[in-house]
């Protein structure tokens, strides 16, 4: 089981206790059958990656996005490929595309890194 998969069940946990705290008359049972249903339509709660090693323990291929002023910008997204990221910007056009380390992504995008995708689909 991935890492990724393996963040289901504390994510489960979490939007069902927003729920019953939202909907107050709400209980367990009523929480979990609608987080199932939330999940069955396809959402899952965005993967957070909070350092250098987390970053480099995902696989080549995989889809990040990084922010640099907080969740309300559009932020970066990067594919790795190698030890490095390729920064994937459709409007640079002429110049080619910049790499980046793990390491520098922490220094500079400060607001955030989520994954988006990684091979495989988990």
């Amino acid at each position: 089981m991935s890492e990724i998969r393996s963040q289901a069940t504390p994510a489960r946990d979490e939007l069902a206790a927003v729920l019953m705290k939202l909907w107050g008359w709400l209980g367990p049972d009523a929480a979990k059958m609608l987080v199932e249903q939330v999940e069955a339509a396809g959402w899952s709660k965005p993967r957070m990656v909070n350092s250098t090693v987390e970053l480099m323990a995902l696989p080549l291929g995989s889809l990040i996005r990084a922010l640099l002023h907080g969740n309300q910008s559009p932020g970066t997204v990067f594919e790795r490929v190698g030890k490095e990221w390729l920064e994937l910007d459709p409007s640079d056009r002429g110049d080619g595309e910049q790499t980046i380390p793990s390491a520098a992504i922490f220094r500079v995008y400060k607001h955030g890194v989520f994954v988006l995708f990684t091979p495989g689909g988990e």
